[in-house]
């Protein structure tokens, strides 16, 4: 039998970087937001409410999902989510013909997004006989981007997806040298992460911008973009400088709501310890146990014992139950109990998060205490060079996206979770896209976080 490829792996590092915030948040002191600003963005609530019922014409329905779009991507879709239930309601009733690829696509991701199946057949009338998309939509960059970020919300065992996201990429990526701002930043941000898989929220400030050179702009809509988020930076800002002087010395210190959070938190994970199974409750333990004895070692286990353990000591499935913390009548028996059986969509987001970090750890060199990576044992046991690992380990990571997707349609009952696990995973491609490792070295963030948590948008 042949001998294992070398691991050609960087020099471990140390350590985490510091954070290169330091105590800036405990002894930042932002302008106080004022009453009027909410007074102001409550009035300008009102007047986009009104605008769902004001459309008529035979354009209606592409109207609305139209508005429903620019309201996503300003950030603040959450503003109106009643009356986009009723849009997606209807979307999902109504007879629809159209054959504009944008407004195609457009309608395959919102009800998607929402939990609606749509087959990818609706994307055969851009197609040949032979199967392949006709060359009049090539040049069509607002229905390519649309086409890109919509195949993303696929399932396994959809190629004709997987097939969609290619041809719109190799066609964007020809057009992109003759693209004006602010087309050109758009197509950029959607190439570098996908639409479907990136933070409202993060990409917010960028479309603010752009959405300022839109023909259609609405300054409603727009003034209730920057004041909603200025709004939210503020308390996040409150809350940044209460938890980052956290000790238990310091509960007294904090509002009363992030006291009430801090115990539902603890007892959640309390409940979470005693609710599982015997055969359950080990695995973190055991997890834990069987890295340590790996790295202390020198063993590398195999890829399928490997992954077994790191997927849930990545933490994100933990994370996820922490993050039920709040959300009230939502979380049902059945809720927790599906959240705590690390299945599909739980699960999911730790393959994402454990495979996307090992694959910056491979490029960028792991910490010094860390143990075989699920990349490391998938090559000492395939005997495969590092190029086909990391191959697999992407393509593992499409497939863990695919069940996401699908648990959208299998957990429709519990969608806000689902939605709420598909954000997890996104903060994580946040942190790890493009092999990059923000966690590890932080100071990769802090433009991002400066403009999310720091810097207030222009009114």
């Amino acid at each position: 039998m042949a001998s294992a490829p070398t691991l050609a792996t960087p020099p471990r590092v140390c350590s985490f970087e510091p954070s290169v915030w330091n105590n800036f948040f405990v002894e930042y002191k932002p302008e106080p937001l004022q009453e009027s600003m909410r007074t102001t963005a409550n009035k300008l609530k009102e007047d986009v409410q009104m605008m769902f019922t004001k459309f008529n014409g035979t354009d209606t329905m592409v109207e609305k999902m139209v508005l429903i779009e620019t309201l996503q991507r300003l950030g603040i879709d959450h503003l109106f989510q009643e009356q986009i239930n009723m849009v997606i309601t209807e979307i999902q009733e109504s007879e629809f013909s159209g054959s504009d690829l944008y407004e195609v696509a457009l309608r395959f991701r919102l009800l998607r997004e929402n939990g609606i199946w749509v087959s990818p057949d609706v994307f055969n009338k851009f197609k040949g006989e032979e199967g392949s998309f006709n060359k009049d939509i090539t040049t069509d960059l607002r229905g390519l981007l649309s086409l890109y970020n919509a195949a993303y919300l696929s399932v396994h065992g959809e190629s004709a997806l997987d097939e969609a996201i290619s041809f719109a990429r190799n066609h964007i990526e020809s057009m992109r040298g003759n693209l004006k701002y602010p087309l050109s930043e758009q197509v950029k941000r959607n190439l570098q992460i996908p639409y479907s898989r990136t933070l409202k929220r993060i990409d917010a400030p960028h479309y603010i911008e752009e959405y300022k050179k839109d023909q259609t702009c609405s300054p409603s809509v727009l003034e209730l973009a920057k004041l909603d988020f200025n709004l939210l930076q503020g308390l996040h800002q409150q809350e940044l400088k209460d938890f980052c002087r956290w000790d238990e010395s310091a509960i007294p210190l904090l509002p009363e709501y992030l006291k009430k959070y801090y115990v539902m938190l603890m007892n959640t994970f309390i409940e979470f310890e005693d609710d599982l199974k015997p055969d359950h409750k080990y695995r973190i333990v055991y997890c834990r146990k069987a890295e340590s004895e790996w790295f202390h070692s020198g063993y590398i286990p195999s890829f399928e014992e490997q992954v077994k353990c790191s997927v849930i000591s990545a933490g994100t499935p933990t994370l996820f139950v922490g993050s039920l913390v709040g959300m009230g009548d939502e979380i049902t028996e059945e809720a927790f109990e599906w959240a705590i059986g690390f299945t599909d969509a739980v699960k999911a987001c730790g393959e994402v998060t454990r495979f996307m970090d090992d694959l910056a750890s491979f490029e960028h060199g792991k910490n010094k205490m860390d143990a075989a990576s699920s990349l490391e044992s998938y090559i000492n046991q395939y005997h495969v060079t590092s190029e086909v690992a990391i191959s697999v380990l992407e393509n593992l990571v499409e497939d863990a996206w695919k069940t996401i997707n699908q648990a959208r349609f299998d957990r429709h009952a519990l969608l806000p979770l689902v939605n709420r696990v598909a954000n997890l995973t996104k903060s994580m491609t946040l942190l790890f896209h493009g092999k990059a490792d923000q966690y590890t070295f932080s100071r990769g963030n802090k433009d991002r976080i400066h403009q999310q948590f720091v810097a207030p948008i222009p009114l």
